[in-house]
């Protein structure tokens, strides 16, 4: 049987947009964001900006809760993950998207400093915001996700 592994990246950008937090109809937390990159080419002695990337990122269950207390708009992250290429159709032209699902999420502290709060164990009975649009995969990953969505 052969192993559907998907390719693991590490990327830094700045987020987007602020995270939104949704939580699926089991109570799991998910968040989404989008993290951009611009290259950098150097043009003969002068420094040009090149194209910008944007990546879709999706973290699942606490990392979902702790992106959404921890992350805004301009933040500088790192993100490692499976990354996963789709594409798509938007007004008759062929597009490409890429979706970066998080094992991991941290602050860049090349361009901030940060201080930890460890989280203390979050109790099961706590209550959960109710359903809000979480996708529709029954099958779910080692981190909590639908691995049918990719």
């Amino acid at each position: 049987m052969m192993s559907s592994l998907k390719p693991m990246l590490t990327m830094s950008g700045l987020v987007g947009a602020d995270p939104v937090l949704r939580f699926t109809q089991k109570g799991d937390a998910w968040v989404t964001f989008r993290i951009a990159y611009t290259s950098r080419v150097l043009d003969g002695t002068e420094w040009k900006d090149g194209e910008t990337t944007w990546v879709s990122v999706t973290a699942w269950k606490t990392l979902a809760e702790n992106v959404a207390e921890s992350i805004t708009k301009g933040t500088r992250v790192l993100v490692t993950g499976r990354f996963a290429q789709r594409e798509y159709e938007q007004d008759g032209q062929k597009r490409t998207a890429y979706d970066l699902i998080a094992d991991e999420i941290g602050l860049s502290l090349n361009h901030a400093s940060a201080s930890v709060e460890r989280n203390s164990a979050r109790s099961k009975a706590a209550a959960q915001p109710a359903f809000q649009g979480a996708p529709a995969a029954a099958d779910t990953g080692s981190n909590g996700g639908p691995e049918s969505m990719y």
